[in-house]
């Protein structure tokens, strides 16, 4: 009775695992992670690491070509040794055309920027994602800012989000911003 028990106990739960179909595909869990990576911040030690390096940097120009004036490019190589942090959380959610894209406008650090100067912490309350045609999706995201003095308040964002055939973000385009 007891081996016909656990067999049946066992018959059942490897109906279950072969049966258990994940119900949300590698591209809405990217764009759910791309959201969370962009803006939860729940400390700002990356931020702290990249303004740091930013500072060395300007310093090592500033001691290279002390009379040098006017707008300065920076090699890719260093570049990337500066968002080294931001590009190793993002690259397992998206294409490097979606991670330049972030760069571009700037998006990328925007969130830990802002935690960083207003002392403050944001958590992702919602993430709402509809798919539209082919692999293109619109998002909304409901962030809460948390105040050092225990204040909290809510914004929604809005934007779009087209995935390559991997599923991967290759695009990510902010339609409404999450404004604080």
């Amino acid at each position: 009775m007891k081996k016909a028990i656990v067999f049946i106990t066992l018959s059942l739960i490897i109906l279950l695992l072969a049966g258990y179909q994940p119900n949300k595909s590698i591209g809405v869990r990217n764009i759910e992670g791309l959201l969370l990576e962009l803006y939860q911040v729940e400390n700002t030690k990356d931020y702290q690491e990249l303004r740091e390096k930013q500072n060395q940097y300007l310093q090592e120009v500033r001691e290279l070509m002390p009379t040098k004036t006017g707008i300065l490019t920076m090699d890719p190589e260093d570049f990337e040794e500066l968002f080294k942090p931001y590009l190793a959380k993002y690259k397992r959610y998206c294409t490097e055309a979606a991670w330049q894209g972030l760069l571009k406008n700037r998006y990328i650090s925007k969130f830990d920027q802002l935690a960083w100067e207003e002392e403050c912490r944001f958590y992702v309350k919602d993430i709402q994602i509809k798919k539209d045609q082919g692999r293109q999706y619109y998002y909304t995201v409901e962030v809460e800012k948390r105040a050092k003095d225990g204040t909290s308040q809510e914004k929604n964002g809005e934007g779009i989000v087209q995935l390559n055939e991997d599923g991967y973000v290759d695009l990510f385009k902010v339609t409404k911003r999450v404004d604080f």
